[in-house]
């Protein structure tokens, strides 16, 4: 074999072996009995056949159902959905063949709004964790293909959001509540803004940095469980 062969062989069995690589137990703690949210945000045009987004958001179904049957097991009081149409719609409890229901479900609005569900999401987990109802914080996963005109208070929603963890000092809740930004498509301002939420939050006055930005196929990368504590950690 020679040297180029085997260096690619090394690096080939390496990342095999991450792939592989099972969670600590204190990793798989922080996925149990956590509340798990999905809130798909996929703009009018791109239902059509003609749009270049349409097959990857085909695509994307898939990847994402997948997620949502590993996150079910850890949530045993069902998913929560969000449909960010305007107004949004939203299921408490759902199963995943609801998730994929709604992926197949094109809102009659015209417009997307992503702040009003995320809000809602976020109100509602707070409100849970508050009466002793969630027992390990909560992972909300956007899903969409173009940022709406909404970027600044989006932000706003999200910094406040982070003032509201920790609330018993003496333990680290960094990661009490992580947002995953999924993004459908290359849109170049929409990954221009995600990669301000992923990198910059703590610029933009966040106590902690609960964003991880992400493209949809980036959920296949690796194993379903390294990429929810991968985006809880990051």
């Amino acid at each position: 074999m020679n040297r180029l062969r085997c260096r690619y062989w090394y690096r080939a069995a390496e990342y095999s072996q991450n792939y592989k690589r099972p969670l600590e137990m204190s990793q798989k703690q922080l996925l149990k009995d956590r509340d798990y949210t999905f809130i798909l945000a996929r703009s009018p045009e791109t239902w059509s056949s003609q749009h270049p987004y349409n097959m990857e958001w085909i695509g994307a179904q898939t990847a994402i159902i997948n997620l949502a049957k590993r996150c079910s097991q850890y949530d045993d009081d069902g998913l929560s959905l969000y449909l960010a149409s305007e107004p949004y719609q939203k299921i408490m409890r759902a199963d995943v063949n609801q998730l994929a229901r709604f992926f197949q479900n094109q809102a009659q609005s015209t417009e997307i709004d992503i702040f009003s569900p995320l809000k809602d999401a976020l109100e509602d987990y707070f409100s849970r964790r508050n009466i002793g109802i969630s027992r390990n914080g909560e992972m909300i996963f956007v899903i969409l293909d173009i940022i709406p005109p909404e970027k600044e208070i989006l932000i706003e929603l999200i910094v406040k959001a982070t003032e509201r963890m920790d609330i018993i000092k003496e333990e680290d809740n960094k990661h009490e509540l992580g947002i995953v930004f999924l993004q459908v498509g290359n849109d170049a301002p929409t990954k221009e803004f995600l990669t301000v939420l992923d990198d910059q939050l703590h610029d933009k006055g966040a106590r902690h940095d609960i964003v991880d930005a992400k493209f949809w196929y980036d959920a296949r990368k690796s194993s379903i469980d390294n990429f929810l504590v991968n985006a809880l950690m990051d």
